[in-house]
């Protein structure tokens, strides 16, 4: 479930790539295409979170399994920009958000002591470190470093390859080591580092490097961001509730993050600094959010395992 629900909007890349060619569109009004598919993937987090607390976890998987497949099976006649935005933007988007949750609910509920190295372990099917930037580095490499589009399209491949082995390991230490909230802590500050590290990448084998440690780093943040927010709730039967009402703010965020790089490079004259800030800035503003949460819950304690 989790491969289809996340590993699918992860490849958007490579629609983004195409609809770019071929429909001759600026880059950020197809992001919004991919933008909307998750913000709504996670808004409808919120029903089927609820769905499956009420044991409907059956009926909430077969009915999102229905419209993402019938969504994408519009896409592929589609042949005008609002089509695309119907069919693979809302459609699929629904159906992805109807078919993750109960998978996020269910195994939470069956593990206590090793539910962050579960939940990671859950994880590994999505592959989905590039949901949101890495269409951004594609079009960089083509660019600004010279690839072709198979080429920009291998590095997709990568970053989300590289997103795998992360997560089991990032689970590991979030049950045995530092703790679910201060690893997820620490690994959203790593991957802000990324994006500045980003900005130095000017050669073709640099952009392969970068690939394989964003991949790495963007799959440890996001494979603990489960287990870190089941350490925050103490009933498992309110998991999936409680996790949609947070993926509901995760879509206002993914509706926004794409379409903003989009725009800052355009209105840059194709220049990616200010778009590479930009993702720095706001993920590591996220890293000193959650430390805020931690401070509260533990106060100035370094040492603290949560």
């Amino acid at each position: 479930m989790n491969c289809l629900a996340w590993g699918y909007a992860s490849a958007f890349g490579v629609y983004q790539l195409y609809y770019t060619e071929t429909m001759k569109l600026p880059r950020s009004q197809i992001s919004w295409i991919g933008s909307i598919q998750i913000a709504i993937t996670f808004a409808t987090c919120t029903v089927s979170g609820r769905l499956s607390d009420a044991g409907y976890n059956r009926a909430t998987v077969i009915g999102g399994s229905t419209l993402a497949v019938f969504g994408t099976a519009m896409t592929s006649l589609a042949t005008e920009y609002w089509q695309i935005l119907l069919a693979q933007g809302i459609c699929t988007g629904i159906g992805l958000g109807l078919l993750f949750m109960p998978g996020v609910a269910v195994v939470s509920s069956y593990f206590y002591k090793r539910r962050s190295f579960a939940l990671a372990m859950a994880a590994t099917g999505t592959g989905s470190g590039s949901v949101i930037f890495p269409a951004t580095i594609n079009t960089y490499a083509r660019e600004e470093i010279g690839f072709t589009s198979t080429k920009s399209v291998e590095l997709l491949l990568i970053t989300n390859a590289m997103s795998i082995p992360a997560r089991p390991v990032v689970g590991y230490l979030a049950d045995n080591v530092l703790g679910p909230l201060n690893t997820v802590i620490c690994a959203t500050a790593i991957l802000g580092c990324m994006f500045f590290a980003w900005i130095g990448v000017t050669t073709k084998t640099g952009i392969y490097v970068f690939c394989v440690f964003f991949g790495l780093s963007n799959g440890a943040a996001q494979g603990v961001f489960g287990g870190a927010l089941t350490s925050l709730t103490s009933d498992p039967r309110k998991m999936g509730t409680r996790f949609g009402m947070v993926a509901t703010l995760l879509g206002l965020a993914a509706l926004a993050g794409p379409p903003t790089a989009g725009a800052i490079i355009d209105r840059s004259g194709g220049e990616y600094l200010g778009a590479q800030l930009w993702g720095a800035i706001v993920i590591l503003a996220g890293a000193a959010t959650i430390g805020a949460s931690r401070v509260s819950i533990t106060g100035w304690r370094l040492k603290a395992k949560v």
